[in-house]
């Protein structure tokens, strides 16, 4: 897995470049600055799971678990998981990536003993709210307050 970080980083990047779309004006994204050798360490962590999807051998998307995030870093509660990343290149949206990557994620989640998965999602990716809502995800009430793209609203989903 931590080798498969420099395409993870890259597909990280667009995903959060794309925020732009419906964040607030003069916002940008975090600098990328060694998204790699961060993006290696967290996958080198027992309890990371992560799952690249490629075509024709070139990354096209991500989904990764981990039981803990930047918005929360404190241990779920039993039986709960978090859904810690999922983006999908622009060109490979709408076409069933998202959904199969999701799918494998609360796969895994089950086989690892997990009845629940949590995930935060910035408050204005209405694109990305819809698809968790259509997949069985359902808001949880909480809000993060950061004050950018990447504050948001908890969903959660069970099994």
């Amino acid at each position: 897995m931590p080798d498969d970080a420099p395409a993870i980083a890259r597909l990280l990047e667009e995903g959060l470049w794309s925020y732009r779309a419906f964040a607030s004006v003069g916002w940008e994204p975090p600098p990328s600055g060694d998204w790699p050798g961060r993006v290696s360490t967290e996958l080198a962590r027992s309890e990371v799971w992560c799952l690249l999807a490629l075509a024709d051998d070139e990354p096209v998307g991500h989904v990764s678990l981990s039981p803990r995030t930047r918005h929360d870093r404190e241990p779920p509660p039993p039986g709960t998981l978090r859904l810690w990343q999922l983006f999908v290149r622009p060109a490979w949206q709408g076409r069933g990536v998202a959904a199969v990557l999701l799918d494998a994620a609360v796969a895994e989640a089950g086989q690892r003993g997990f009845s629940r998965l949590s995930l935060w999602t910035p408050r204005d990716h209405g694109r990305a709210r819809a698809f968790y809502e259509r997949e069985g995800w359902a808001p949880t009430g909480r809000e993060s307050d950061g004050g950018d793209p990447d504050s948001g609203r908890s969903s959660t989903h069970a099994e």
